[in-house]
C-alpha cells in the first residue's frame, strides 16, 4: 500500500512539470484522492505530499499567465483540489518552527507537571515525617507515663509483698520454734530414737490442731462480733423506746414559758420592774425585751430582771387548751398601817405555735388577768411575733403585732385576740398583765393586837368587788357579740367598713362598677359562687343588721351597768348577769 502511494506520488510529480491545464486539473484531483486523511500516517508522508503540491502550484502559476478562459477554469478546479480545507493541507503547510514551538510547549508542560509532582511529593513527605515524629513523641510520652505508673505500682506491691512475707515468716518461725520445742520436749521425755515415724505423725497432728484452733478462733470472733452488734442494736432500740416513754412533753400537749414578775410586792427591792418598762403592754418596739427576759437572753444588767416565780415550762391543759394561774400578794398601807391590800401578780408568758400546713391559719386566743393603768403605763397586752426566716439559725428579726391592748385598771378582765399563723412558720404568742388591787381589808389595834373587820364590812366590800367583776363581764359579753359585726380587731373593723362602702358604690351604679370596688368584693363572691352585685347586696344587708345589733347591744350594756350599781347582793347580781347574757344572745 505504501509503495503504491509513493509510486503515484512520483508519477504525479513527474507529470506536473510539463502538462496542460486540463491535465493539471486531473493530477490535482488524483492527488486529492491519494492524500486522504486516513491514508497519511506520519510526518514523512506529509513532507512528500508537500513537495508534490509545491510542484503543482508552480506549474499552475506558469500556465495561468497565458491561459484561455476554458483553460483558466481547469486551473481553478486544480487549485480548489490542491488547497482543500482538509487537515492534511493545514498540517503540510505547517512550518518546522511551528512544530518546534508546539514541541517546546509540550515539553514545558511536562516539566511543569514533573515540578508540581516533585513539590507535592516533597510536601507529602514532610507532612508524613512530621506526623510520624508527633506519633513517636506521643508514644514515647505515653510509654514513659505508663512505665512510671507501673514502676510505682510494682514498687508498692514489692513493699507490701516484703512486709507480708516478713510477717508470715515471723509468725511461721514463731510457730515452728514452738513446735520444735514441743518435739524436743517430747523426745526428751519419751526418749524416742532419732528418725522415728512417730515424730512425723506428732508434727502432723500438731499442725492439724493449730489449723483447727485458728478456724475455731475465727468462727468465735465472727460469732462474738455479730452477737455484740445485735445486742447493741437491741439496746439502742430499747433505750430509744424508754426515752420516748419518759419524755416530758407528750404528743398533743402544748408547752409554753410562764413566769410571775416581781412588781409591787417587791417595789423597793433589787432588780424590780418600775413604770419605765410598764409600756410593754402597747409598745411593740419593746416586745423583744419580754421574750428575751423569758428566754434568759436579755441585755439588762441587774435592773428589771426579777421574777417572783422564776419562768418555767408550763402546759396548756385539757382539750380546750386552758391554763389559769391564781395567786395574790398582800401589802399594807405605808402611812396608816391600818389597811391590807391584795394584789394579783403581774405575769408574763409565751407559747410557740407552728403551722405545718400550706395555708395560713387564724385562731382566737382567749385570756384573763388584771391590769393597772396610769398615764400610758402598765395595762395588759397580747402580741404575735413572726420570725423573718423559717430556719432558726438564720433568724435575724422578729416582727411583732399587737393583737390586743387593755388600757384600763381592772382587777379582772377577760378578752380575746385573733392570732394569724402563716403557712409553714412558727410564731411566738406572748401575753403580759400587770397587777392591780383586788381587795383590801381594814385592821385596828386594840391592846397591841390586830382585830379583823366585821363580817358586814367584809360582805359589803366583797359585793363591791363582785360589781367591778360584773362590769368586766358585761364588757366581755358585749365585745364577744359585737365582734361578729364590727370585727374582733381594729383591722377587721376597718375591713368591714371598706367592704360596706364598696357594696354601697356597686349597688348605686351596678351598670358601671368601679374597678377598685370590684377588687374588694369579687374574692368574696367567688367563694360563694355568686355575682359581685349579689355579694354586694348580702354585705349591705349584713351592714344594716350589724348597725341594729350593735345599737341594741349598746343599749343592753348601758342598762346593765346602771342596774349593777343598784344591786344589793350577789344573787341579784348573778341573776342580772345571766339575764343580760340571755338578752344579748336574743338580740
Amino acid at each position: 500500500m505504501k509503495e503504491a502511494i509513493e509510486a503515484l506520488h512520483q508519477r504525479i510529480k513527474d507529470l506536473a512539470a510539463n502538462n496542460t491545464p486540463d491535465q493539471l486539473a486531473y493530477l490535482a484531483k488524483s492527488l486529492e484522492l491519494i492524500i486522504d486523511k486516513k491514508v497519511i500516517s506520519n510526518v514523512v508522508q506529509m513532507t512528500k505530499v508537500k513537495e508534490i503540491i509545491d510542484a503543482l502550484q508552480k506549474r499552475l502559476k506558469d500556465l495561468a499567465a497565458n491561459s484561455t478562459p476554458d483553460q483558466l477554469a481547469y486551473l481553478a478546479k486544480a487549485l480548489e483540489s490542491i488547497v482543500d480545507k482538509s487537515a492534511v493541507s493545514e498540517i503540510v503547510q505547517m512550518t518546522d518552527g511551528k512544530l518546534k514551538e508546539l514541541l517546546n510547549a509540550a515539553r514545558s508542560h511536562l516539566n511543569e507537571i514533573n515540578s508540581n509532582k516533585e513539590n507535592s511529593i516533597s510536601a507529602i513527605t514532610e507532612a508524613k515525617t512530621q506526623s510520624v515524629n508527633e506519633i513517636n513523641t506521643l508514644k514515647t510520652n505515653s510509654l514513659s507515663t505508663l512505665k512510671a505508673s507501673s514502676d510505682s505500682h510494682i514498687s508498692l506491691l514489692d513493699t507490701r509483698k516484703d512486709a507480708n512475707i516478713a510477717a508470715i515468716n515471723s509468725i511461721s518461725n514463731n510457730h515452728k520454734d514452738g513446735l520444735k520445742g514441743l518435739v524436743e520436749d517430747f523426745r526428751a521425755i519419751n526418749n524416742v530414737p532419732p528418725g522415728s515415724s512417730i515424730i512425723g505423725e506428732i508434727e502432723t497432728r500438731i499442725k492439724n490442731i493449730s489449723n483447727e484452733v485458728k478456724t475455731r478462733d475465727d468462727q468465735l470472733r465472727t460469732s462474738l462480733t455479730n452477737d455484740v452488734k445485735t445486742r447493741d442494736d437491741q439496746l439502742k432500740v430499747s433505750l430509744t423506746n424508754e426515752i420516748k416513754k419518759r419524755n416530758m412533753v407528750e404528743p398533743g400537749s402544748l408547752p409554753f414559758l410562764f413566769g410571775v414578775l416581781s412588781r409591787k410586792n417587791n417595789y423597793y427591792g433589787h432588780g424590780t420592774f418600775t413604770t419605765e418598762l410598764g409600756q410593754w403592754s402597747s409598745d411593740i418596739t419593746k416586745t423583744d425585751y419580754m421574750l428575751q427576759l423569758l428566754a434568759g437572753s436579755h441585755t439588762y444588767d441587774t435592773d428589771y430582771v426579777s421574777f417572783y416565780r422564776p419562768r418555767q415550762l408550763s402546759f396548756i391543759e385539757g382539750n380546750k387548751g386552758t391554763f389559769i394561774y391564781g395567786e395574790s400578794y398582800t401589802s399594807s398601807d405605808s402611812v396608816s398601817r391600818d389597811q391590807i391590800y391584795y394584789y394579783p401578780y403581774a405575769a408574763l408568758g409565751v407559747m410557740f405555735v407552728k403551722n405545718t400546713t400550706s395555708s395560713d391559719i387564724t385562731r382566737t386566743l382567749n385570756f384573763v388577768g388584771t391590769s393597772y393603768w396610769s398615764s400610758g403605763y402598765e395595762g395588759a397586752g397580747a402580741f404575735v411575733g413572726t420570725p423573718d426566716n423559717t430556719n432558726k439559725s438564720r433568724i435575724s428579726k422578729i416582727t411583732w403585732k399587737n393583737v390586743y391592748q387593755y388600757t384600763s385598771s381592772s382587777r379582772r378582765f377577760a378578752a380575746s385576740g385573733n392570732v394569724e399563723i402563716p403557712a409553714g412558720k412558727t410564731v411566738a404568742v406572748l401575753l403580759y398583765t400587770s397587777s392591780y388591787l383586788d381587795s383590801r381589808g381594814k385592821v385596828s389595834e386594840e391592846g397591841g393586837k390586830i382585830v379583823e373587820r366585821s363580817q358586814e364590812d367584809i360582805e359589803l366590800e366583797l359585793l363591791e368587788t363582785a360589781k367591778l367583776s360584773a362590769l368586766d363581764s358585761v364588757r366581755f359579753y358585749y365585745n364577744n357579740y359585737t365582734h361578729q359585726y364590727a370585727g374582733a380587731s381594729h383591722q377587721k373593723s376597718k375591713s368591714y367598713e371598706i367592704q360596706a362602702k364598696a357594696a354601697e358604690n356597686i349597688l348605686a351604679a351596678p351598670e358601671s362598677i368601679d374597678k377598685k370596688d370590684t377588687e374588694i368584693i369579687e374574692p368574696l363572691a367567688k367563694v360563694r359562687g355568686i355575682s359581685v352585685v349579689e355579694m354586694a347586696k348580702i354585705i349591705e344587708e349584713k351592714a344594716k343588721k350589724a348597725v341594729k345589733a350593735i345599737i341594741k347591744c349598746e343599749e343592753l350594756e348601758d342598762l346593765a351597768k346602771k342596774k349593777i350599781k343598784e344591786v344589793r347582793d350577789k344573787e341579784e347580781l348573778q341573776s342580772l348577769l345571766n339575764d343580760f347574757k340571755q338578752k344579748m344572745q336574743e338580740s
